[in-house]
């Protein structure tokens, strides 16, 4: 029990378990999947006549294929593990119920005439990109970058160094440690496979469920520690140490509700309750969420076509001008530095300004497309500006003022 009360703060902590579950994102679940296959599968190599456990490996593996792409490590991992551990036929099935399943995924993809990786994806990985569009050099090019990028960042060393021990350990003659061997290889796999290819950051979620396999990983070493009374508080120390930004980043969460609901529903309620029309954006999620009008993400997460304009640095007035027409587009809600210059006739008539916690910016500038609306448009603002909460206001601007 005191060893208990000792290391769960340090653990909650270190896996970003109060901040994560709060963003309402997939990335819990997928923690959650990691942990039941994991655990699952250290149970399964202590005792392989365990069918309990065995269910909940496949259940985790299944879930993992399903959920994320980043999950798919962990599913080939997993499959090999099952395979090593002689449960042939239980790995083999696995294996062909994840093809079936990534393989329709892929042919609905294709039946609408859409990539394979979903441009939410592409956008944010350059190797998803490149291997979407079929690029082996590009693919190459971006694993390279990535581990550089990763080996720069506070997590990536932690990680190699967590994959370099468990590597090493594998090799002990320690009996349990041998039972465990198989285990101990699908998490160095899973952790390399970040390193290669995996992100960081964006609010604490996306190297989580590394972070919790790495710990997993490093926990099934007790035995080869020396059983010393300083080893539950020094592991606790240093359990605090890797949590240490996730400390931060649960400081923040309130204020980053705070800002979500300033901004981003801010800008639901506008397009749904005094706009309610054809909108182009640049930070999709609560503007889309509910409404029935056609949302354009101009940053490429909802639209394959302004993802291949985007990543190619091609947003020029011209080529704005011509896709909000193309989509009938009535005005936008943009961070407008992200774009160098904005078409010559769109009317830059409000700005929402608001803190900035999680947004990108604390400004987003309206701007209407279809001129002829001025008036209307200026009647919405004015009832918008009368209705926004506290950190949120609403600067109407002449439409002069454009740059």
């Amino acid at each position: 029990m005191s060893s208990a009360i000792i290391l769960a703060p340090a653990i909650v902590l270190s896996t970003n378990a109060i901040a994560l579950p709060l963003t309402g994102m997939e990335h819990s679940i997928h923690v959650f999947a990691t942990i039941l296959a994991l655990t699952s599968l250290y149970n399964l190599s202590l005792n392989p006549s365990s069918r309990s456990s065995l269910a909940l490996v496949i259940l985790g593996t299944l879930i993992c294929a399903t959920i994320r792409f980043e999950g798919l490590s962990l599913v080939v991992a997993i499959i090999a593990a099952l395979y090593a551990l002689g449960l042939r036929w239980q790995a083999l099935t696995t294996a062909v119920v994840v093809l079936c399943i990534l393989g329709s995924y892929a042919l609905m993809m294709k039946s609408l005439g859409l990539p394979v990786f979903p441009s939410s994806v592409m956008t944010k990985s350059d190797i998803a990109a490149q291997a979407g569009d079929g690029n082996a050099f590009g693919i190459i090019r971006g694993l390279l970058s990535n581990i550089w990028n990763a080996l720069n960042t506070r997590w990536g060393p932690l990680i190699a160094i967590a994959s370099v021990i468990l590597l090493a350990a594998s090799f002990s003659h320690v009996d349990r440690i041998q039972r465990l061997r198989v285990f101990i290889l699908t998490v160095v796999f899973i952790l390399c496979s970040h390193l290669i290819a995996g992100q960081y950051g964006w609010f604490g979620r996306y190297e989580v469920y590394v972070i919790v396999a790495m710990l997993l990983g490093l926990f099934s070493l007790a035995p080869l520690l020396p059983a010393t009374a300083a080893a539950l508080p020094v592991a606790s120390l240093l359990l605090l140490i890797i949590g240490a930004p996730y400390a931060w980043t649960t400081f923040k969460s309130p204020a980053a509700s705070a800002n979500i609901y300033q901004q981003h529903y801010q800008m639901h309620r506008f397009v749904q309750e005094y706009f309610p029309d054809r909108v182009a954006v640049n930070d999709l999620g609560y503007v889309s969420f509910g409404n029935d009008n056609y949302v354009l993400d101009l940053w490429g997460l909802g639209s394959e076509e302004a993802r291949r304009l985007s990543s190619n640095n091609r947003w020029t007035p011209d080529l704005l001008d011509q896709i909000t027409q193309r989509h009938d587009i009535a005005y936008a809600m943009i961070y407008e530095d992200w774009f160098e210059e904005t078409p010559a006739d769109w009317c830059r008539i409000a700005e929402l300004i608001t803190t900035q916690v999680t947004s990108d910016r604390n400004t987003v500038a309206f701007y209407l497309i279809q001129l002829d609306r001025q008036e209307e448009m200026l009647e919405a603002l004015t009832a918008f500006a009368a209705d926004l909460p506290s950190g949120a206001r609403i600067e109407i601007l002449d439409c002069q003022h454009d740059r």
